[in-house]
């Protein structure tokens, strides 16, 4: 039976697994799953040194001959370390070493050194130990934004690159209570950014054991919903409980005099918003900024601005114009006025102003929005206040555009055939019920290709049974392709 027909199933199978240590370098060994190779499981991503399936009839020493073939190197079994059991699966585990051989990357060399910078849990944790004292030191909220380099072979403008700045909180608190409160306080941040100033409607969740962050008790999430329908993490907030500060030491005496360990958090956004924006609102013109975050609200184009008076009084206007908006005098004598236009619509500014000898004549002026292409004509006196309404209905209509493409492209399913029928058909997000099995989770994975997003906070309960294995449900989750 092929690989991907037992995952349909659901079916018990043998897998083989080995992690390669190299002990002098203080090294583990990962390997790229390079979806050239047809590795179906997890294109692109980092798994573990050596892995598959055994099929009917072999043995640990197959995988053994596997690690040979893909590393170069021969090991043998040293002796065996015990099992581990769970509902789910069985575990025998066994420790090894090389015999001879040279280790082998895959015959391929990154193109440069580069020294990996992680996440600020184990650097802030470290300072924390040294810093907590007493609980009335607590609690301390930290913050910083910082550039963060990671090995990408392939990358997205903005998503996912090699370098990208991001900010990042960590916080350490006197109870359990007060760290929790402080996840979903910064969860709501986040929202209140993405929503009221992107004008992207988010959805807020749970992340599953699955997909919540290493470390960490409980992941929160705020999800999007770009152009195409598929989803975009655009924040997350961990509430670690005592799962770095216990490893790391870090201990306060309480109020009772007594020492104890403190609980901690750890949240963050990055210039992934940027490329959110672009894919949320933009179009083949180019960008379409909402006008809160927008550098430049409004531009003002002259026409025919050779002609007497008409330089003179968009001037006039722009100075009036500046003192209440980040606005632009597009006075460009090199280029026409329709290269003007589509420069700007380019830019994806929210408001243009056209001014030109007959407008003068009649004491008006020309308004275009961006988002749709309307145009009015002002006059000349209420132009600030009409320009300063024009740019709230455009925030507002940009977010409600959202919303419901956000709205159209969500779907309810019952089944797991009918979550295929919808993904082939629609892109976009799909509510169902879950049991919150993880083999469930990996099944839905390995055949839409749509991980869990989230489970929202805003629960529905659609059926009383899970729509992949049919037990009974216990969560509404959201599932979606990512970028």
């Amino acid at each position: 039976m092929k690989k991907k027909e037992v995952h349909q199933k659901g079916l018990w199978h043998q897998v083989f697994a080995c992690l390669l240590i190299d002990s002098s370098k203080n090294t583990v060994y990962l390997q790229y799953k390079n979806n050239k190779h047809n590795d179906l499981s997890s294109p692109n991503k980092i798994d573990i040194s050596v892995g598959g399936h055994l099929s009917a009839g072999e043995t640990i020493e197959d995988g053994i001959r596997e690690i040979k073939e893909e590393f170069g190197i021969d090991i043998e079994i040293i002796s065996y370390l015990g099992k581990v059991e769970t509902d789910d699966r069985i575990g025998y585990i066994y420790s090894a070493r090389k015999l001879f051989g040279s280790l082998a990357l895959g015959g391929e060399e990154l193109e440069e050194r580069l020294c990996i910078r992680p996440t600020s849990e184990t650097m802030m944790s470290t300072m924390y130990a040294k810093w907590v004292k007493s609980w009335r030191d607590l609690p301390i909220l930290g913050n910083q934004w910082c550039n963060v380099l990671r090995w990408e072979k392939e990358t997205r403008p903005f998503l996912r690159s090699r370098e990208f700045l991001w900010q990042e909180g960590h916080t350490i608190h006197e109870t359990a209570k007060e760290a929790e409160e402080r996840t979903l306080m910064m969860l709501d941040i986040y929202a209140q950014v993405i929503e009221d100033l992107l004008a992207i409607p988010v959805v807020k969740g749970q992340k599953t054991k699955k997909e919540q962050f290493a470390g960490a008790d409980a992941t929160y999430t705020v999800e999007t919903m770009m152009h195409d329908g598929r989803a975009l993490q655009s924040g997350t907030s961990h509430y670690f409980g005592q799962n770095f500060t216990k490893p790391f030491e870090i201990k306060f005496q309480n109020r009772e005099g007594k020492e104890e360990y403190a609980y901690q958090t750890s949240w963050g956004i990055s210039t992934r918003l940027i490329g959110a924006v672009i894919m949320a609102h933009g179009d083949n013109r180019g960008l379409k900024l909402p006008p809160k975050v927008a550098p430049i609200q409004a531009v003002i184009v002259p026409i025919a601005q050779h002609k007497e008076g008409v330089l003179e009084k968009v001037t006039e206007l722009y100075d009036g114009m500046k003192k209440e908006f980040r606005v632009k005098l597009d006075d460009r004598d090199n280029c026409s006025t329709g290269y003007k236009f589509n420069d700007w619509e380019m830019r994806g500014v929210p408001v243009r102003v056209e001014v030109g000898p007959k407008d003068l004549e009649n004491g008006q002026a020309v308004i275009v929005r961006r988002d749709n292409g309307e145009k009015e004509v002002v006059a000349l006196e209420s132009l600030n206040e009409k320009i300063a309404e024009t740019l709230e209905k455009i925030q507002k209509d940009m977010y409600d555009a959202c919303k419901q493409r956000l709205e159209e492209k969500t779907s309810v399913a019952y089944t797991l055939e009918e979550m295929i029928k919808i993904m082939e058909e629609k892109q976009g997000f799909i509510k169902t019920m879950w049991c919150e099995d993880r083999a469930c989770e990996d099944k839905v994975k390995e055949i839409l290709g749509a991980p869990s997003r989230c489970m929202p906070f805003a629960q529905e309960h659609l059926a009383d049974t899970c729509a992949i294995c049919g037990k009974k449900a216990t969560k509404m989750v959201v599932w979606g392709r990512q970028y």
